[in-house]
């Protein structure tokens, strides 16, 4: 199952380019009932014309700006790689809105939201606070239908804060329908629901990957066949030989998962979920034990509340210390409710999983409830 689960060579490469704008791109400022046939930049406050199906890609670039599709579609016909590019390009911007859209058919990523510049060159030039100062926040994603994006649904790159998606569908994503990059923060997704994703790149729906404070709340997770929501922290892969690639500093933790609905998932949530992954293929660049094939994750501090998880192998795994899995309920699981330890970190290094806090939970399911295994230990 783990090999099934997660399939490394299948991740970012698969997720496709951001697309460049167009020299002497139309600028829409200030305008309603807009509607158009190709890509287009949006400044300031615009609506769209609620009979458009448009076509192009939306870029925004510019703080305080908003779109309202009104309902309206954005049909990027497999011709067009992004559905909505809110790029900084090194520079502030906050304060964005797109709500009331339905967007379809992307090439790659349908929202991108970052400063697309290789991750080296940004740490080369800026210290971690002026990336986050050249990097957008405050973005307010709304009431959106994303359907049959290439690859996936909503890209929250690096350093990027304080994102809220709210009521967003996304279907059919063959890939992740939602990724957290490595050391943004301090964003919501909430009352949304994420449907059949991950079924070509054998990916889980939402990735936190060196992520941490992200608050998921209150969401539908259903047929999303590999996993619901995986926290982890990519190990550097490819280091030397991308320049792209930076070392993760940022663990995935402080992230809340709190009663969310996840339905017919082989794993619900899997925290650490590379720890006992052999990863001695992709260059891993903060190194290896156990036989050159591991890398140590970092996922701690993390909560699970309150969830409702139903028809998965396993519920929730715990491969990283601390962690608290609370108030859930479990039914129609073939497995485990919860399993705690992890197999690879306990026999090369002798670390078992500790300081797991496991509460009030409820389990009708014909499967244990919970199995502490691998040396690790319930929390006393």
């Amino acid at each position: 199952m783990r090999k099934a689960i997660l399939t490394i060579s299948a991740m970012i490469l698969f997720l496709g380019e951001v697309q460049a704008a167009p020299e002497n791109i139309s600028i829409m400022k200030d305008e309603e009932n807009v509607c158009w046939n190709n890509s287009v930049e949006v400044q300031g406050k615009v609506s769209m014309a609620k009979a458009c199906t448009a076509h192009g890609t939306v870029f925004i670039k510019k703080s305080n700006t908003s779109l309202d599709c009104n309902g309206a579609a954005i049909d990027l016909q497999g011709k067009f790689d992004n559905g909505v590019v809110i790029d900084s390009e090194g520079k502030k911007i906050e304060n964005i809105t797109i709500q009331n859209c339905v967007f379809k058919n992307s090439k790659f990523k349908t929202v991108y939201i970052g400063w697309d510049f290789p991750d080296r060159e940004k740490e080369d030039e800026k210290s971690r606070a002026e990336i986050y100062e050249s990097t957008p926040k405050k973005i307010k994603l709304l009431d959106l239908s994303i359907e049959n994006p290439g690859s996936s649904g909503i890209y929250v790159d690096d350093y990027v804060q304080d994102v809220l998606i709210d009521r967003v569908k996304i279907e059919n994503s063959p890939a992740m329908a939602i990724y957290f990059e490595h050391s943004s923060k301090n964003n919501i997704l909430r009352r949304s629901e994420i449907i059949n994703s991950g079924w070509k790149a054998k990916r889980e729906a939402v990735s936190i990957d060196s992520s941490s404070n992200n608050l998921l709340d209150s969401n539908i997770f259903l047929n999303n066949k590999y996993g619901a929501i995986f926290l982890y922290r990519n190990c550097g892969e490819n280091l030397l030989q991308d320049k792209n690639q930076v070392m993760r500093w940022m663990p995935s933790a402080g992230n809340i998962i709190r009663s969310n609905q996840i339905t017919g998932s082989r794993v619900g949530v899997w925290i650490a979920s590379r720890q006992s992954t052999d990863q001695h293929r992709i260059g891993c660049g903060t190194g290896y034990y156990g036989d050159e094939k591991y890398a140590l994750d970092d996922a701690k501090n993390n909560m699970v509340e309150n969830n409702r998880f139903d028809s998965s192998e396993i519920g929730v795994i715990v491969e990283d210390d601390n962690n608290k899995v609370i108030g859930n309920q479990f039914k129609n699981i073939s497995k485990i409710a919860i399993r705690v330890g992890t197999p690879m970190r306990e026999k090369y290094l002798g670390k078992p999983v500790i300081g797991t806090v496991i509460e009030q939970n409820m389990n009708s399911s014909n499967v244990p409830a919970v199995r502490y295994m691998w040396g690790s230990q319930e929390n006393r």
